[in-house]
């Protein structure tokens, strides 16, 4: 899962011309709509959200970054806002808050 998504990463696109199960069976049941490749990308970085760790309680402002793209891109479900939401409100923090915390 890691391996695909530093795939996608270095590549900037996913290569969907292969036949592939989705890495995020919940994203069965979202509609890729005209972006398959970004639906690929935030299914797998959302799956290595999920399995990293059981909350972002545990871990810090390591997962902010990825739980702020995941939110801004659209497909986001609901369990991804409560853990940006718990990171931000651990961290006293607002997005851009965050954001700027992240380039020190």
């Amino acid at each position: 899962l890691y391996q695909l998504y530093q795939i996608i990463t270095k590549q900037q696109h996913a290569d969907i011309t292969e036949p592939f199960l989705v890495s995020n069976s919940e994203f069965d049941t979202i509609s890729p709509n005209k972006n398959t490749g970004m639906w690929v990308f935030v299914s797998a970085l959302e799956q290595i959200e999920r399995l990293c760790s059981y909350s972002s309680f545990y871990t810090g402002l390591s997962s902010q970054q990825n739980l702020e793209f995941i939110c801004k891109i659209g497909l986001k479900r609901e369990e991804m806002s409560r853990r940006l939401s718990l990171i931000q409100r651990r961290f006293n923090l607002t997005s851009s808050q965050i954001q700027r915390s992240d380039m020190n």
